[in-house]
């Protein structure tokens, strides 16, 4: 909730664009997908409430996966659930995409495995 909070507060801080990145991202988000500055600076991602894990982990183990797509695929199903200020989530693909869209690597920490 807190981390939704800062995001939002610095997209809707009156700051130069070139001086502040996620106004300037969420300002372009917005406009391209016709949405509020609240949705368009969404910055937590994670799964469902009451969901657990991206399962990429028992796809590799399992070699149960044709090409890297499909890791990512696998990935993008169980982690696109942005969360709000309001700490509710909601399934929202198209911004995981656009926030993930530069990234080279991405890491998930984990606070414990329980296998």
């Amino acid at each position: 909730r807190m981390l939704a909070e800062a995001a939002l507060k610095c997209a809707t801080a009156d700051e130069p664009l070139d001086r502040n990145f996620i106004r300037a991202h969420a300002l372009a988000y917005a406009e391209a997908q016709g949405c509020d500055i609240e949705t368009a600076s969404l910055r937590v991602f994670s799964n469902a409430e009451g969901a657990y894990g991206s399962n990429v982990n028992q796809l590799v183990d399992s070699s149960a996966f044709g090409d890297e797509d499909e890791l990512a695929d696998a990935y993008e199903n169980r982690k696109s659930f942005a969360y709000g200020v309001d700490g509710k989530s909601a399934a929202n693909p198209k911004l995981l995409q656009r926030a993930l869209a530069d990234v080279e690597v991405a890491y998930q920490n984990l606070e414990s495995v329980e296998l």
